[in-house]
């Protein structure tokens, strides 16, 4: 899951959202309550879709997996580092 989610930051740092979602998404179907891989998947969607996309990823996420209290921390995070609008 490491490496994944170190490429997928390399990718960010390079503007390639979608290669950073998809190498996230990789990283989520070997630990779907990874931390840092559902904090990443979050923040690449609000970056990608905003809150609808957010929204979407949880239906997503809680209809494959259940529901996650590590998905619910990085919501918190991701709210928490978000600037108000």
């Amino acid at each position: 899951v490491r490496p994944l989610l170190g490429l997928a930051r390399l990718a960010l740092a390079s503007k390639e959202l979608w290669e950073a979602w998809s190498l996230t998404e990789e990283a989520l179907t070997h630990n779907p309550r990874d931390r840092e891989a559902l904090l990443a998947a979050v923040h690449i969607c609000q970056m990608a879709a905003g809150a609808k996309g957010v929204t979407e990823f949880v239906r997503a996420f809680e209809g494959r997996y259940g529901r996650a209290a590590e998905l619910d921390e990085a919501l918190a995070t991701l709210r928490a580092l978000t600037p108000a609008a």
